[in-house]
């Protein structure tokens, strides 16, 4: 054990304070790029709300309307989604 340092030396401590330094780096870079994550899953789940919301809107549309009329109604509620994004 030629090169083991002495356990009560500045060095050691020094090493320490070093190796512990990055890894709680290293550590934050995880927890920040967990958090990135969770707001892209969190924009991600209600933007699929959105559409869910525009096409159940789309399904309640009255089938008994003229053509014209059925598909002004499913154009006036696209727009309003997009108007939403």
């Amino acid at each position: 054990m030629g090169n083991s340092i002495d356990h009560k030396s500045k060095e050691y401590y020094e090493l320490q304070s070093d190796i512990w330094f990055n890894e709680c780096c290293k550590r934050m870079k995880e927890r920040d790029a967990y958090k990135k994550q969770r707001d892209e899953l969190i924009n991600d789940m209600a933007e699929v709300k959105r559409k869910a919301e525009a096409f159940d809107e789309i399904l309640n549309v009255d089938y008994i309307v003229a053509p014209d009329d059925y598909a002004h109604e499913i154009t006036k509620i696209v727009d309003k989604y997009r108007e939403e994004q």
